[in-house]
């Protein structure tokens, strides 16, 4: 079990899992189940967000097993179909992340994946019917609550696929970490 210290300085989960004693493979799976309820709810109600995750349907698709319950079109053309419902693609979840820094922060959510595969989740979350010349309305440099730019997160991780698809979408390679201090991170 991981320390309620760390989960307060790397903002990762919900004050909820912090005192239950439950594992991280556990709260993984809680996260899974809570993504998937959000997921049906969104098909109900595009706009829908999770009351104790704060999770909108885009950061639910971010932490679906892929092949598991659902394949990588079927997340592709979710993310099409709620992108072009209007979802917001600028909110922060609870665990201070946007939809764009939860795709490539979630991806051990979602199993094996080609970085070619999270570039064409970025790109749908970017750009407008896939043409290049329209971005959706995103702050490619927004960032996490941790101070952080989908960029960096990616860079970070060695995504080069999703580094190259953010660059390509005008994002900031310049940005800096804001000098934002992790404990005043704790609430949301």
């Amino acid at each position: 079990m991981f320390a309620a210290d760390t989960f307060n300085i790397i903002g990762t989960s919900p004050p909820e899992f912090e005192s239950s004693g439950t594992s991280k493979w556990e709260q993984n799976i809680l996260k899974q189940m809570s993504a998937y309820n959000t997921l049906v709810n969104a098909h109900r109600n595009p706009h829908y967000v999770d009351r104790e995750t704060k999770d909108t349907v885009l950061h639910a698709l971010s932490r679906v097993w892929v092949d598991g319950v659902m394949r990588r079109n079927d997340i592709m053309e979710d993310l099409q179909y709620f992108v072009s419902k209007g979802v917001n693609l600028n909110w922060l979840n609870r665990d201070g992340h946007h939809p764009l820094a939860a795709f490539i922060c979630n991806q051990d959510f979602r199993g094996s994946e080609t970085g070619a595969t999270l570039a064409k989740y970025i790109e749908i979350l970017v750009w407008k019917d896939g043409k290049y010349a329209d971005r959706n309305d995103i702050n490619i440099n927004m960032m996490t609550r941790n101070g952080t730019t989908a960029l960096y997160e990616a860079a970070v991780r060695a995504h080069v696929d999703c580094v190259r698809a953010l660059i390509e979408a005008g994002a900031n390679v310049n940005a800096r970490i804001s000098n934002i201090s992790p404990y005043a991170l704790q609430t949301v």
